[in-house]
């Protein structure tokens, strides 16, 4: 066992003595591998930066060729400073020590700046020739030194900047203060001698022009903006065929992912197509917006500065909006907050229509010069706000113009029409001086509506501002109605109380057999005669509108209504009575045929016609009047049955006395329950107090008419359910 395992460690030891022997060998030849890739790698690094030194050389002498050139092809210049660039960056900063390199850094550093400062100056004189090829050279150039993003954004601060400054400059007091001998001399002091524009015409004529002249510099900007734009959205760069519109979206949110501004160009094809890239990247909107915010803090500062700023822009709020609208077509003005100057002018416009609305109506008689100051002032506020095109502003103002009318309706009604006093409602007489001077005033406020209304017609704004107004006309209408309720409403109660006296005459008198036309009664030819006075001597006063025909429609339904809950309380009647009243039916329909009852579908267009349906029926039979198609269509069922009572023998009393009410106030209960069904009622318990006397006398055999009367009753119950 000793011996194989002295041979083992023997062969060991042999084994390893080859391995180090191998090792030793194989350390030689890494470390010789190792020295000659190192040189290998060094030689790469010295043929690349010769190359690149080669390269660079050849690019500096082609930038001092294109320089040399009369016409300077920029793009090209572009390119070649992209491409040293481009060296630069994979070469390393080794390059930069080479001492054959630097001259032609340097004259690559000076020629980049130059060339900037030339597409720069190309820009902006393409902004203002709106040369669209030329702009598209300074973009491609930006582009190709990487630059493109930097420039926009220097351009539109250049621009704000600019026009900050054109903005405070239009806006300083003082130079608007000085003359223009002081003008033009440039002297900051005034003359002596010679007073300051102070607040008066010429000053703010100097500031009208200084906006005017400014605002046409904020539209010229934007309309090269609104190029320049246009030109980033359909032109393309010539390597990735992306518009610059998107490329410079696309550098944005990179900027605003990475926080940096990385120019780079490659990587075209992550470019996203929706479409806010494709419309463009929204330079009009964003520079109108700033410039907005500034305007408008600018003539907020100026007017808080200067009182006689102020006064111009406060009372001519809207010539400053129509400058705008004017000189910025197309430009969203909701974006300027100058609330403070719209409300100080809104405010104004209301005090002017609310002291010519006081002053109106306070003479008397009443004036129609002062209802036409009121419409002229009202056309005038509206014309000039509506001439502005600002649709905010003609609502507010639209407003007031309602506020106004309001006003104007309430003063009549408060200081002009006095219903209180007793001459301004009587009837009996004609009309005296307190009447007509009311007459006067609703006549003119009618005058007002009709003019106000036309106007309104003739607009061609904003509907929602026109509606306001019309709909505040209502008030007129309104004023117009509660002033005539409380003379109607006499004239409705001389119209009862006339109506009530034919109780007092008789109509149970033998018919005449003279053969001469039967007359109507005294009642009624006083009636005639009233309304006769109320159509000449009242409504005459007042105007011819559509509310006071519906008052005086209402006030002839009303007299129909009375005449027929009157005459059908009549009793004892004969056949010679029915004549008489038939009489009076012709003569009431001929005394209300100048209202015109059939001129349109109201209450008293159907009244007339129960009217004229009721005289035929005064001639006949109890049995045929129940039958008549009329009755209930066209007559109520409670007007047929009291009539019948009438008919009846004496034992049967009328609702009202078997009540034992007055006409009068069986004629409030009848005002109090139109609903047909309780008036039915009411003439149930007639009837029951009436059985129940039979019942208590022991009467045998009922009389006619009380079966005619309640098989109509029973009729009129089935048909009103």
């Amino acid at each position: 066992m000793l011996p194989i395992l002295r041979d083992s460690k023997k062969a060991c030891k042999i084994h390893l003595v080859v391995g180090d022997r191998v090792q030793s060998r194989m350390s030689e030849c890494y470390e010789k591998v190792e020295q000659h890739t190192l040189m290998l790698a060094r030689l790469h690094d010295t043929c690349e930066l010769a190359r690149s030194v080669a390269r660079l050389a050849g690019v500096c002498r082609q930038l001092r060729q294109n320089n040399s050139k009369q016409t300077k092809d920029m793009m090209k210049s572009s390119q070649l400073i992209s491409e040293v660039y481009y060296l630069l960056a994979n070469v390393g900063e080794g390059i930069h020590s080479i001492n054959a390199v630097r001259p032609h850094l340097t004259f690559v550093s000076e020629f980049r700046v130059d060339l900037v400062r030339q597409c720069q100056a190309l820009l902006e004189t393409s902004l203002e020739s709106q040369n669209f090829a030329q702009m598209t050279i300074a973009l491609q150039s930006f582009h190709n030194m990487g630059i493109l993003l930097q420039q926009l954004d220097a351009l539109l601060t250049a621009c704000k900047e600019r026009l900050t400054k054109a903005t405070k400059e239009a806006l300083d007091v003082h130079r608007l203060s000085q003359s223009p001998e002081q003008a033009t001399s440039g002297g900051n002091r005034s003359l002596p001698g010679r007073a300051s524009l102070g607040g008066g015409a010429a000053f703010r004529g100097n500031l009208w022009a200084s906006i005017e002249s400014l605002l046409g510099s904020v539209g010229t900007q934007l309309t090269q903006v609104v190029g320049f734009e246009a030109v980033m959205a359909k032109r393309k760069d010539t390597n990735s065929h992306n518009t610059f519109a998107q490329i410079i979206q696309q550098q944005r949110k990179r900027k605003s992912v990475n926080g940096d501004a990385s120019d780079n160009n490659d990587d075209a094809d992550v470019f996203n197509n929706d479409d806010s890239v494709k419309s463009g990247c929204g330079l009009v909107e964003s520079l109108w917006l700033e410039l907005a915010l500034m305007l408008s803090r600018e003539l907020i500062a100026a007017s808080a500065q200067s009182t006689f700023v102020r006064q111009a822009f406060e009372g001519e709020y809207p010539k400053l909006i129509k400058m705008f609208t004017t000189k910025l077509e197309g430009v969203d003005l909701t974006k300027l907050n100058l609330e403070s100057l719209e409300t100080a002018y809104v405010s104004r416009s209301l005090s002017r229509l609310l002291d010519c609305a006081n002053l109106c109506l306070t003479n008397t008689p009443p004036l129609q010069d002062d209802v036409v100051a009121v419409v002229n002032v009202i056309m005038s506020e509206i014309r000039v706000t509506e001439s502005v095109g600002d649709v905010q502003l003609l609502r507010k103002v639209s407003r007031n113009v309602a506020q106004t009318v309001v006003q104007l309706a309430s003063r009549s009604e408060q200081t002009v029409i006095s219903a209180e006093v007793p001459e301004a409602i009587q009837v009996i007489g004609p009309a005296n001086l307190t009447q007509k001077n009311n007459g006067m005033a609703l006549q003119l406020l009618h005058i007002f509506s009709v003019q106000v209304s036309s106007f309104l017609a003739s607009l061609n704004c904003d509907a929602t501002a026109v509606s306001v107004m019309a709909s505040s006309l209502k008030q007129i209408d309104a004023t117009i109605s509660s002033c005539l309720s409380p003379l109607f409403g006499a004239v409705g109660g001389a119209i009862e109380a006339i109506l009530l006296t034919m109780h007092e005459e008789k109509y149970d008198q033998p018919a005449t057999s003279s053969g001469k036309e039967v007359q109507c009664s005294l009642y009624m030819r006083e009636l005639n005669g009233f309304l006769q006075r109320v159509l000449t001597e009242y409504l005459t006063l007042f105007p011819p509108n559509a509310t006071v025909q519906g008052i005086v429609r209402e006030m002839g339904s009303r007299t129909i209504e009375l005449f027929f809950r009157f005459v059908s309380l009549v009793r004892p009647v004969n056949d010679g009575g029915c004549l008489r009243l038939a009489a009076d039916c012709t003569q009431l329909e001929a005394s209300l045929t100048p209202l015109k009852p059939e001129a349109r579908e109201d209450a008293f267009a159907r009244r007339s016609r129960a009217l004229r349906a009721f005289r035929p029926l005064l001639l006949l039979p109890a049995e045929q009047i129940a039958q008549a198609h009329a009755v209930g269509p066209v007559i109520p069922y409670s007007t047929i049955l009291q009539f019948f009572f009438s008919r009846a023998p004496s034992e049967m009393k009328s609702p009202h006395d078997a009540a034992s009410w007055s006409l009068q106030r069986y004629s409030q209960w009848l005002d109090q329950h139109p609903s047909e069904k309780d008036r039915l009622v009411l003439i149930r318990g007639t009837l029951d107090s009436y059985l129940r006397w039979v019942r208590h006398n022991g009467v045998k055999e009922f009389p006619a008419i009380y079966i005619v009367i309640n098989d109509l009753l029973c009729k009129a119950v089935v048909n009103c359910v």
